[in-house]
């Protein structure tokens, strides 16, 4: 709420400067104030159309609140156009259009991000869903063997791979992956369900 008051502070002392209405806005965002910092995002942009930052925050509100999502889609095309190497608006925008059951344009846009992220595990993941949601398992099942050799000690990711094998029909290296997850984390739920459904077909 302090940051709220202050932002608000600053947005009455420079009422056009778009920064100070997207910092507005994202400190209302993060309050749950959604509605408003849309209001503060617009306004920066009413004053700079070329404004990145309230672009992409408008965007992101638009496609986390749903609903929205060609405006979103636009609006990131606006960022990227702008930086065409910002991670988080290729990621952003693939989410857009998976959640609009594009998946070709999806696989595109984590292509896109994985090419600005090489190291980061968090694309092979996005890619191993949207492949296997394709049905391209082979291609999934490298995507989200990277992430396993990227983290591992990641006991969700040993189940996801699990997963993914067991949709192909490999039982024994499913059997071993959730084994691996259980390694890692006993508690893990997910893991122990997937390993107790593969002992009962």
């Amino acid at each position: 709420m302090r940051s709220i008051d202050l932002f608000q502070q600053l947005v009455q002392l420079t009422p056009t400067d778009p920064r100070a209405l997207t910092a507005l806005g994202s400190a209302l965002a993060a309050s749950g104030r959604t509605d408003d910092a849309e209001q503060r995002y617009r306004a920066a942009l009413a004053v700079d159309p070329t404004y990145t930052d309230a672009r992409f925050d408008l965007a992101s509100l638009l496609l986390k609140r749903g609903g929205e999502l060609a405006e979103a889609e636009s609006t990131l095309k606006m960022v990227i156009a702008a930086h065409r190497d910002d991670a988080e608006a290729h990621h952003l925008l693939a989410l857009d259009y998976a959640q609009q059951n594009r998946l070709p344009a999806a696989l595109e846009e984590l292509h896109a991000w994985q090419a600005t992220a090489p190291s980061d595990p968090e694309p092979h993941r996005a890619l191993a869903q949207v492949l296997a949601g394709m049905d391209r398992m082979p291609e999934a099942l490298r995507e989200q063997e990277a992430v396993v050799a990227a983290v591992p000690d990641s006991a969700a990711d040993w189940n996801d791979l699990g997963s993914l094998e067991a949709q192909t029909g490999d039982r024994v290296a499913a059997a071993r992956d959730f084994d691996r997850a259980l390694a890692l984390d006993p508690g893990l739920a997910a893991a122990q369900e997937n390993l107790n459904r593969l002992k009962r077909k």
